[in-house]
């Protein structure tokens, strides 16, 4: 049988360089994979921020509009920096308006989320009777900057006033 070295410990001096290496190196891999999943998670909660703040306001004008007994718009806000000509670009934010332009409540968005709105007008209308927008109106919600698909989620209003969201940048049939 082979005689196998002792090793006494009180030589040991702790990790070799590789070992050192190795750790950091695994480390910092974890530090980034951690970052990157913060990052994602804070683009979500933000997005999803937006989309019950509107939907919030919406129900909050709709109320009103049946209280008051007077039409209301939801009209987009144009007074932030690097906002594009495009009427269906929401990104600054609502305000709640009577139809003489009295604003009765105003929303901003949160930093770096994107809205857009599918029919590409700069209001959405609410009737006394409290029934929203026309017929297929939806709000596209999305980190900014961020085409895909499946970061999205979509505010969708139906013939009938029913407001829906759902993942994804379209509305589909419940």
């Amino acid at each position: 049988m082979p005689h196998l070295p002792c090793v006494n410990a009180s030589t040991q001096q702790g990790l070799g360089l590789t070992e050192a290496l190795c750790v950091l190196a695994l480390s910092a891999i974890g530090a980034v994979w951690g970052l990157s999943s913060w990052q994602l998670g804070l683009q979500k909660a933000k997005v999803q921020a937006a989309r019950e703040g509107f939907v919030n306001s919406l129900q909050w004008a709709r109320i009103q509009a049946i209280a008051q007994g007077v039409d209301l718009l939801l009209v987009r806000t144009t007074d932030c920096a690097s906002l594009g000509n495009q009427a269906s670009d929401w990104r600054c934010g609502w305000r709640v308006t009577t139809i003489d332009d009295k604003t009765l409540a105003q929303h901003r968005l949160p930093e770096g989320v994107a809205m857009l709105h599918n029919l590409r007008t700069d209001k959405l209308s609410i009737n006394r009777r409290g029934e929203p927008g026309t017929v297929g109106d939806s709000f596209v919600f999305r980190p900014q900057g961020d085409a895909r698909s499946q970061s999205a989620t979509t505010v969708c209003i139906s013939a009938a006033g029913r407001v829906r969201f759902q993942a994804g940048d379209k509305c589909s049939s419940p």
